[in-house]
């Protein structure tokens, strides 16, 4: 056990960072992420696009606010 550098088992385990194999696996992964965010902001794209063709801002557009009826009624005064 002489030396300075302890034991090296690293190489031996299979989440290692440096292996070329694990590398190569992220660079996949992350490029099919890409892709299928790319795909999403294209279908987002070409909905908005048919959207705005048809005349509408959005299909479903959100409620508009109403205050609830006791922000509405008046308080007695108190004098």
């Amino acid at each position: 056990m002489g030396g300075h550098g302890g034991l090296n088992i690293l190489p031996q385990k299979r989440w290692n960072v440096y292996n070329f194999d694990n590398r190569e696996k992220v660079r996949k992964d992350e490029e099919a992420a890409a892709k299928e965010e790319q795909l999403k902001r294209d279908t987002e794209f070409r909905i908005e696009q048919l959207r705005q063709a048809r005349g509408r801002r959005l299909i479903n557009p959100p409620p508009r606010f109403q205050p609830p009826l006791h922000w509405l009624r008046r308080r007695p005064s108190r004098s």
